[in-house]
């Protein structure tokens, strides 16, 4: 059963959820426990020539900075799309270009296609002429 296409019906009998009020407050520090203010953070990537302003929570006692769930994976998909374009992605794969008389295509290798069905989207964002990022997502 996958957890996207659950339903009613899969879990046999209702199901109340209670949501605590406090659960969409401030974020808290985990080593004072007091409540964290959002700011904007500057963060220098080692061996890189950038900075990246984030957004992050800052405990007004402590100082310590942290990121949500949803910043984390902002600023590893960041971290992964710089190795990339500097080529220093982990994972390479080369396929050849084909040409139909009419345009360009490039076939996926098969160990990343899993899980990929005929009603997907691709969104392509040229960075340069010769550099691509390509997003493929369900609709």
């Amino acid at each position: 059963m996958e957890l996207e296409n659950l339903n009613e019906a899969d879990f046999g009998e209702e199901v109340h959820v209670d949501i605590k009020e406090e659960a969409f407050e401030t974020a808290r520090c985990t080593k004072c426990n007091r409540k964290m203010r959002e700011i904007i953070t500057d963060f220098e990537l080692p061996g890189r020539e950038l900075t990246l302003h984030i957004s992050a929570s800052k405990c007004q006692k402590c100082g310590k900075e942290m990121l949500n769930g949803r910043q984390a994976e902002k600023f590893q998909y960041m971290l992964l799309l710089i190795d990339a374009v500097k080529d220093n992605a982990k994972i390479k794969f080369e396929r050849a270009m084909n040409y139909d008389g009419k345009s360009f295509f490039i076939r996926f290798p098969q160990e990343l296609t899993a899980g990929w069905d005929k009603d997907m989207v691709t969104e392509i964002m040229p960075i340069t002429n010769n550099e691509l990022v390509i997003h493929v997502h369900k609709t």
